[in-house]
């Protein structure tokens, strides 16, 4: 399995979501990286702690300057993900105790943007 071929396929999927569907996991998505904001000014402050950066000064004056910038740069992916996969995953655990997802639905929508088929629109209706 390709995982970013999966990836792609659930973005183009989005645009083929039920009106409802559309505006509710638009809700889950922007939580999630509402949430990956917050991890990652947590990993930043954090690295300025662990390198001995002090934040009153510029960055390129610190002995660990580049070390942080680079790790920072490398964790705003990670830290957007892992929120993201946070909030989609506590949806998904709500929608399988409320028998709206089945367990494998709800690992896909949590890691891999995956729909359950029936929140697409019916073949015909799309716009």
């Amino acid at each position: 399995m390709n995982i970013l071929r999966e990836v792609g396929r659930s973005v183009a999927d989005t645009f083929h979501l039920e009106r409802h569907f559309f505006v509710l996991t638009s809700v889950v998505g922007l939580a999630g990286v509402a949430l990956g904001i917050v991890l990652m000014h947590t990993l930043a402050t954090t690295l300025e702690t662990a390198l001995g950066i002090d934040p009153q000064a510029p960055i390129h004056s610190q002995p660990h300057g580049t070390l942080w910038v680079v790790i920072f740069i490398a964790g705003i992916p990670v830290t957007i993900y892992l929120g993201c996969v946070v909030v989609a995953g506590t949806f998904a655990a709500v929608m399988v105790l409320l028998g709206k997802f089945t367990g494998r639905e709800a690992l896909q929508y949590a890691f891999l943007s995956k729909y359950p088929a029936g929140w697409l629109k019916k073949r015909g209706t799309v716009r």
